[in-house]
């Protein structure tokens, strides 16, 4: 049975765009203005020492822009999962995604 819970970030969807002097932004484009409600800005650097570049700093303003999904997503397959008795899904692969959606959420996560 699924239980309500608080919402405590902006909800979804999110939007990556790149500004015009090339940084990205992540924001809510249901809120009022030309860009709606602003979630993350200046997205504009990788690690270049490690060679990220442009398509790196793309990439990680999308990843973000698809946290809220990501969350529900991972949250309902934890539920799916809760709900199946066999023994055939291992305990570790559960736990990484106990410990993704605390991390998430912004809550301690205990391993196990």
């Amino acid at each position: 049975m699924k239980t309500q819970q608080v919402v405590r970030h902006t909800p979804g969807p999110w939007k990556a765009a790149q500004a015009a002097n090339g940084e990205w932004h992540v924001f809510d484009p249901r809120a009022q203005g030309a860009q709606g409600s602003m979630i993350a800005r200046g997205i504009s650097s990788g690690a270049p020492h490690l060679g990220e570049g442009p398509a790196c700093v793309e990439a990680n303003a999308h990843l973000i822009a698809a946290a809220p999904e990501l969350l529900v997503a991972g949250k309902r397959a934890l539920e799916i999962l809760d709900g199946i008795i066999m023994g055939d899904i291992p305990a570790k692969e559960k736990s990484m995604l106990r410990a993704a959606i605390a991390k998430a959420e912004g809550v301690p996560h205990a391993r196990g």
